[in-house]
């Protein structure tokens, strides 16, 4: 997905890209969805997220990753994301999560994931 694709969609509340056979996004593609409170991107081809990819929706509330395959995270893939709480992950093997990819997820009440073999 290229970068501001979606800026004219300023009003947009709740966006479902699944199945979709998405294998990438720039960290500008969400810019002009600040109202936007819930994401779902599961089930596509996606393996990586690029750094401050989602900085630019500050509402969200729910983001669906579920059903991908990642393999990298930056520690600040997450940042920025005030309201977030609730994370779908999918099944991580040998990724490059840690603790500091969550750490500025401050009001996460749930994450749905099942992490394997993770560097902490």
């Amino acid at each position: 997905l290229e970068e501001h694709i979606f800026q004219e969609l300023i009003d947009l509340k709740y966006f479902t890209l699944s199945e979709n056979q998405i294998s990438s996004f720039k960290k500008n593609t969400f810019t002009g969805l600040a109202r936007l409170r819930y994401l779902n991107l599961d089930h596509n081809r996606i393996r990586f997220i690029q750094q401050i990819s989602f900085s630019h929706i500050p509402q969200l509330k729910e983001l669906i990753l579920a059903g991908n395959e990642l393999v990298s995270f930056p520690s600040n893939a997450f940042f920025d994301l005030p309201s977030l709480k609730i994370l779908h992950l999918p099944k991580i093997i040998n990724s490059t999560f840690t603790k500091q990819t969550l750490k500025t997820l401050q009001r996460l009440a749930h994450m749905i994931s099942k992490l394997t073999i993770c560097k902490y």
